[in-house]
């Protein structure tokens, strides 16, 4: 269905692609297609589409002749199959951007290690940090055995007083 066809009481669907949070909203009221100028852009029939959306009365101005509009983070469409196909894109970019992430670590490894060989303040801010870590790793170490050293003075003192 398109824009120019939707009436008052038909549904319009409005997808936030960033958060995927899909409502449904109550047409209340439509224009008919009148010629709408933006900067930089041609003329074009558009209708104003005002619709309940939750609590709140929303009016989108959208071209005429289409069934899914997009303003900024939102899509809106009177076809539930427009959100649908919006959500398997944005699943099938997850889905991509997951199967690289593996290669995005080995390359980032690879950067890292390159650097360290080409750039000397870098190698000894490294070693540096990797020094420190290793301090910070003896000293917690040293302070579980000492904890555990503890532990074992009192269980003996406590044995040795029954």
């Amino acid at each position: 269905m398109l824009f120019k066809d939707l009436k008052p009481g038909h549904i319009i669907y409005v997808m936030d692609r960033e958060t995927l949070d899909i409502k449904k909203g109550n047409v209340t009221n439509i224009t008919a297609p009148h010629m709408e100028a933006k900067m930089n852009t041609p003329c074009q029939l558009v209708v104003d589409v005002t619709a309940k959306v939750g609590d709140e009365l929303v009016t989108y101005i959208t071209p005429d002749g289409t069934s899914v509009s997009y303003f900024g983070n939102l899509v809106i469409s009177p076809e539930k199959q427009h959100i649908l196909s919006e959500v398997n894109s944005i699943m099938a970019q997850c889905e991509q951007l997951l199967s690289s992430v593996d290669a995005t670590k080995v390359k980032l490894k690879k950067c890292k290690s390159a650097v360290s060989e080409l750039d000397d303040a870098f190698r000894e801010k490294q070693y540096m940090e990797d020094r420190f870590a290793s301090i910070e790793n003896s000293q917690r170490e040293m302070r579980e055995s000492q904890k555990e050293l503890t532990n074992l003075v009192k269980e003996f003192i406590n044995h040795k007083t029954i």
